[in-house]
């Protein structure tokens, strides 16, 4: 469990990261706060806080350990909660497909050893005019280039693969083919843990600068006649 910065509760309940609010204002555009939700790698239930403060009623949750199940349904009302494998991403084997109106899948895609099979049955979950909100970690985000530069590991230890922003486009539209309706990114980070003044200086970079974002984020559509 060590290798997953993801599974540490108490570091995540420290507060959100721009990356949670981007996801949860995505899944508000573009989801029906009255249409069931799922947020896969919920962690400590940040994005479920999130999207039901923003009015969403009907929230399920998946993750690989029990303890995030957990912590994600002591902080909100969570209508069902799915105990998935780590390995072997068995989420198709657990839940029917055509399900929800939004799926949200935050900081999950690089830890799977078959992203592309593990997308496609995420994108089987959505109905049809339905929405999944993708987010990955960047690699070229300022602190990562430079601890490569000074041969240092900067990555989690449990990614298995990982994107930069063009390679993602590439990935989503020409590899999966699929409909995006919009990508959007967090902020640049510059100095570690930022708070306040500061992480709005980093949030209006990541506008200007969306390449070196900390996140890169997809909103795929599923459309409602197949391509």
């Amino acid at each position: 469990m060590s290798r997953n910065v993801h599974v540490n509760i108490a570091d995540q309940n420290t507060g959100y990261t721009p990356y949670h609010r981007v996801v949860a204002r995505l899944a508000a555009k573009y989801g029906d706060p009255g249409l069931p939700l799922l947020d896969i790698g919920t962690g400590a239930g940040n994005i479920p806080r999130l999207v039901h403060s923003l009015g969403f009623q009907f929230i399920d949750v998946a993750d690989a350990y029990e303890e995030c199940l957990q912590s994600a349904a002591e902080s909100v009302p969570i209508r069902q909660s799915y105990l998935i494998d780590e390995k072997t991403f068995n989420i198709a084997d657990v839940i029917p497909p055509s399900s929800y109106n939004v799926v949200t899948m935050s900081h999950v895609l690089e830890h799977l050893l078959n992203p592309v099979k593990a997308l496609q049955d995420v994108y089987d979950l959505i109905a049809p005019g339905g929405v999944m909100v993708l987010a990955v970690p960047n690699p070229m985000r300022p602190v990562c280039v430079l601890q490569a530069i000074l041969r240092k590991r900067y990555s989690n230890l449990g990614h298995v693969v990982t994107w930069d922003r063009s390679h993602w486009m590439n990935f989503l539209e020409r590899i999966m083919a699929y409909e995006v309706a919009e990508y959007a990114s967090d902020s640049v980070p510059i100095l570690p843990r930022s708070r306040g003044r500061f992480q709005r200086v980093e949030i209006a970079l990541a506008r200007v600068l969306p390449w070196l974002s900390f996140t890169n984020i997809a909103v795929i559509r599923k459309p409602f006649q197949p391509q």
